[in-house]
């Protein structure tokens, strides 16, 4: 229980001394926002490529869904974060099939826990920054079905992709950004 309890304290109070010691930081951020919201092509391609190359370089991809809600809109983020991660989750698991030549007997217990716990593995992990991609090299590099792995990833990132576009364009009202972003970081916390 303490384990549930110890995420959710620290993003609060990480949250609330954003909002004491930093109280320009909303106006701040709200106008940089403002200006990438003229360049929304720019900023949608900028945003896909950098979500497709999670897998491979290290991407605050919670910031970046965010963003994508509060830049493009609810629906419009929510289906360039969904299709971007999903895409970047399959390149994981190509990567891992080109790379299983080197599985020896060692790897069997890595087998094994992906046809037992593999769908499941998968659904749970999308929203696990450093997991969940580290689980699609592993899906692939164990020969998971393709057809079992995609399934697991679309339905694993759906509630992830939905609930920061839509916390990200909640974050468009006044005085709301930093309550929305808190909100959606204690959300992945958990």
């Amino acid at each position: 229980m303490k384990s549930l309890w110890l995420p959710f304290f620290i993003s609060v109070t990480a949250v609330s001394l954003v909002f004491v010691f930093f109280e320009g930081l909303e106006s701040q951020f709200k106008e940089t926002l403002v200006s990438v919201q003229s360049h929304v092509k720019w900023y949608s391609g900028l945003s896909f490529g950098v979500l497709v190359s999670d897998i491979l370089l290290p991407v605050p991809s919670s910031i970046i869904l965010y963003l994508n809600g509060w830049v493009l809109g609810f629906l419009p983020g929510f289906f360039l974060s969904y299709f971007a991660l999903s895409l970047s989750a399959y390149v994981g698991y190509f990567l891992g099939m080109k790379t299983s030549f080197m599985r020896t007997e060692n790897f069997e217990w890595s087998r094994r826990w992906i046809e037992r716990y593999g769908f499941l593995a998968i659904l749970i992990s999308r929203g696990i920054p450093i997991l969940s991609e580290s689980i699609s090299y592993t899906a692939g590099f164990n020969k998971m079905r393709s057809s079992t792995f995609l399934l697991s990833t679309l339905v694993g990132y759906l509630p992830v992709c939905l609930l920061f576009s839509y916390f990200g364009s909640l974050g468009q009202n006044e005085n709301a950004f930093l309550w929305s972003f808190g909100a959606s970081m204690v959300i992945a916390a958990g």
